[in-house]
């Protein structure tokens, strides 16, 4: 289920082209962390909406302070259903992440969510060319849980959180593309982002980005994820590089996570 929810956690809805597995392998982007990777301890709360109008849900997502230096930096993030989707589609989740904060690479990751059909955690282990995945669910009502386990292989792989952290760390400069296998939750996807410019979004000067997603099959061929149609995220145009807002437009409309306060230590 939470591969379906990916607006929902605030990011990660893209829309890409099929093709050949040795020519999406060959661009993929190998920089290292860039200019802005350390981070400042900070909270971060976003109102979940349709078209911008029906409230939908909550999501926070808190960061601790990074110096840049080789290190275990954790993310924090939890969020819920809300209002009249809630009473038609209750959720409820949290997560922790973990990575390196020189490098940005993921370490590990769990993840708990909850709606009325079942309980899933989700347990990631990163290293350095491939994950594994421990995922255990059980139905509503039923007290035998049911356990799945998975290893992909793929080099410079992300998290959702690690991605967006090297993403924002980088330059961005108008016209920059930026590819990545992200593995968000318990599948890899080929990530694709594009720095389409800068502009005043909300109030805040802001880096404006498009974001593209395809499946990667087990033969490493890419398949369109058709359910989702676009993505633009807006980032702070400074070194926080924190996300303004989120919008997908998917097959049951417009989706948005939008910035609505931020605490800052």
């Amino acid at each position: 289920m939470i591969h379906k929810l990916t607006p929902f956690v605030f990011l990660a809805c893209w829309l890409g082209l099929c093709s050949p597995s040795s020519a999406w392998e060959k661009s993929l982007t190998k920089a290292p962390a860039g200019p802005y990777k350390a981070k400042k301890k900070c909270k971060l709360n976003y109102q979940l909406t349709w078209d911008g109008k029906l409230n939908s849900g909550e999501y926070t997502i808190e960061f601790d302070r990074n110096t840049g230096k080789s290190k275990t930096v954790s993310v924090k993030s939890y969020g819920k259903s809300s209002g009249f989707v809630r009473r038609i589609f209750p959720y409820d989740f949290n997560a922790v992440s973990k990575y390196n904060g020189s490098t940005l690479k993921p370490i590990s990751y769990h993840i708990w969510e909850k709606t009325k059909d079942e309980t899933k955690t989700l347990d990631g282990h990163f290293k350095k060319d491939f994950v594994t995945l421990k995922e255990v669910s059980t139905d509503q009502g039923e007290t035998t849980p049911e356990t799945k386990k998975r290893l992909y292989r793929y080099p410079n792989m992300f998290d959702l959180f690690s991605s967006t952290l090297y993403i924002g760390s980088q330059p961005l400069n108008n016209g920059d593309h930026i590819n990545l296998v992200v593995y968000p939750f318990n599948k890899p996807y080929l990530i694709r982002v594009k720095v389409l410019g800068r502009e005043t979004h909300l109030g805040h000067p802001c880096v404006k980005l498009d974001l593209k997603m395809n499946k990667i099959r087990d033969d490493k061929s890419l398949k369109n994820y058709d359910k989702m149609k676009t993505t633009t995220m807006w980032i702070t145009d400074n070194p926080d590089r924190i996300m303004v807002e989120l919008r997908s437009k998917i097959f049951i409309g417009d989706v948005r996570a939008t910035l609505k306060s931020s605490e800052w230590n």
